[in-house]
């Protein structure tokens, strides 16, 4: 006695590719396939894409570059200026104690003048 048991059904459901084939069974060549049914990106535009994704990345490097370059003097001008301005402002300092009031008498008193009093002298009048 010989036992079989059912055959079970392919539930799967499997996506079939159509390639297009001559009349011997090999495929067709891709120029023989009519234009609506070709899909993909022509190697061309990959290229084009590439070549102009490579110039994009070359101008950003440079001009990545070219602000560290510029925020380098930026910083330098900017230390000079400090040190500078510091050294104004000191000159600038000597310069009003050198004519100021205070010194201005020191020296008077020095060279033997007297101090005069206030320049305008309160009017009184008498009732």
């Amino acid at each position: 006695m010989i036992v079989t048991s059912p055959v079970k059904p392919d539930h799967s459901k499997r996506k079939r590719i159509d390639f297009p084939v001559q009349g011997n069974g090999m495929p067709a060549s891709r120029a023989a396939i009519p234009e609506s049914e070709k899909t993909g990106i022509a190697p061309w535009k990959i290229v084009a894409f590439s070549l102009l994704l490579g110039i994009a990345g070359y101008f950003y490097i440079s001009h990545v570059f070219t602000t560290q370059n510029i925020l380098r003097d930026v910083t330098l001008l900017q230390r000079e200026y400090d040190s500078v301005l510091r050294m104004y402002e000191d000159r600038a300092l000597t310069y009003d104690r050198m004519t100021g009031p205070a010194e201005v008498y020191r020296r008077a008193t020095e060279l033997g003048l007297i101090h005069g009093g206030a320049t305008d002298p309160i009017i009184r009048i008498k009732e």
